[in-house]
């Protein structure tokens, strides 16, 4: 089952994170969370021993489409919660670079992982014109049989939608990342939790 939740992570930020330059421009979400999945999946497998031979393909090709429709600096602020607030402008650049850095290349390796599995999707919740909504789906393992909801948060701020979070099996990846964070700048403060987030993006290249 474990094994099983990190792919599905993996699935989640991985396909959010490959909308191109035109995808969120049509009222339409769920279709673009859709065709983007499968897009994804179809590229996986593919590419997949390129991928597995060349860890900067996958690197290239999750980072070439993602950064301008998921908002990855509401993102950092919802985790850094009321340290947010604290944090002078120069860390907070530091951190959502470093948090950016990490969440992509941490998830980007378990999409090599993929192999026989499939993405169902079931009916939006939220409200269009409220301009929030959420992308329900659920990832099916054809080994095993088992089966994990995975939802996708979205909101549109101004012109296009933006993704802001992803929850596995009702699990937020903000809230999770969230408690860990919160502990560390407590104890150490926030420049060494951006120093330990550093160390880790390097060890990672």
């Amino acid at each position: 089952m474990k094994h099983l939740m990190k792919l599905v992570w993996a699935l989640g930020l991985s396909a959010l994170l490959s909308f191109g330059p035109l995808s969120f421009a049509a009222d339409d979400p769920q279709k673009q969370v859709e065709d983007t999945t499968a897009r994804l999946l179809d590229n996986l497998r593919q590419n997949k021993a390129a991928y597995e031979a060349d860890h900067d393909l996958l690197y290239e090709m999750v980072n070439t489409e993602i950064l301008k429709h998921f908002d990855f600096k509401r993102m950092a602020r919802l985790v850094l919660g009321k340290h947010w607030k604290k944090a002078n402008a120069a860390q907070q650049d530091e951190f959502v670079a470093e948090f950016k850095q990490l969440v992509v290349r941490t998830y980007a390796l378990s999409v090599l992982k993929f192999t026989n599995q499939t993405v169902s999707f079931k009916p939006m919740t939220g409200n269009i014109a409220k301009r929030k909504v959420t992308i329900h789906s659920e990832v099916l393992d054809l080994e095993n049989g088992q089966r994990i909801p995975l939802a996708y948060s979205l909101y549109k701020p101004k012109g296009e939608w933006l993704v802001y979070d992803v929850k596995v099996d009702s699990v937020s990846l903000v809230i999770n990342y969230k408690s860990t964070y919160d502990q560390r700048v407590r104890q150490a403060g926030l420049d060494a939790l951006i120093a330990e987030l550093k160390s880790k993006n390097a060890e990672k290249k």
